[in-house]
C-alpha cells in the first residue's frame, strides 16, 4: 500500500520507497463504484447500499479501521465507504477527513451534512459516507430512501 505523507504546499503524496506520487481520489462513474466496508462489522445495511448502487460483491473491499478505509479512497483504490450506524468517534475520522478532503474527496453524515467536531459530542451519531467526491451528492440521493427507512433524520 505504501505510506501516506502530507506536504503542505504540494498536497498529499503516496510514498513508495524513495519517490512520492500525488494521491488522487478516483473519478469512477456511478456504475463502476468500488466500495470499502468493514471487515469485522458486516451489516445487512451495507448489502442494501450495494444493491441500490449496483455494486457487486467483487467490488466490495473489506478492511478494518476507518482510517484505512478512507485511505483506500484517497489512493483511488476504492470510491465509497458507508458507515450506516453510529459508533465512530471524532478521533476515528479527524485525520481521514483531512486526508480525503485534501485529494478532493468528501465525508458527510448519512444525510449529507458535514461531520461536527465538537469535544462535547465525541461520537458521530448519524453514520457517515466517505466518497471520492465526484458523485457524492448522487450517492447520497440514491441511498436516501434506505437512510430514511433506517432512521428518522436528525436534521428534520
Amino acid at each position: 500500500m505504501g505510506h501516506l505523507h502530507a506536504r503542505s504546499a504540494r498536497g498529499v503524496r503516496r510514498r513508495r520507497q524513495r519517490r512520492g506520487h500525488p494521491l488522487r481520489a478516483s473519478g469512477r462513474s456511478l456504475t463502476e463504484l468500488r466500495l470499502v466496508s468493514s471487515l469485522s462489522h458486516a451489516s445487512p445495511k451495507t448489502l442494501e447500499v450495494m444493491q441500490v448502487l449496483g455494486i457487486p460483491p467483487e467490488r466490495n473491499l473489506r478492511l478494518g479501521s476507518v482510517g484505512v478505509k478512507v485511505g483506500t479512497i484517497a489512493r483511488g483504490e476504492a470510491d465509497l465507504y458507508v458507515h450506516p450506524r453510529s459508533g465512530t468517534k471524532l478521533w476515528d475520522t479527524c485525520a481521514p477527513w483531512a486526508l480525503l478532503r485534501a485529494v478532493g474527496g468528501v465525508i458527510t453524515d448519512l444525510w449529507g451534512h458535514p461531520l461536527i467536531y465538537d469535544p462535547r459530542r465525541l461520537g458521530h451519531d448519524n453514520g457517515l459516507v466517505a466518497s471520492h467526491g465526484a458523485h457524492h451528492d448522487d450517492i447520497l440521493a440514491a441511498i436516501r430512501p434506505l437512510v430514511d427507512a433506517w432512521y428518522r433524520s436528525p436534521h428534520a
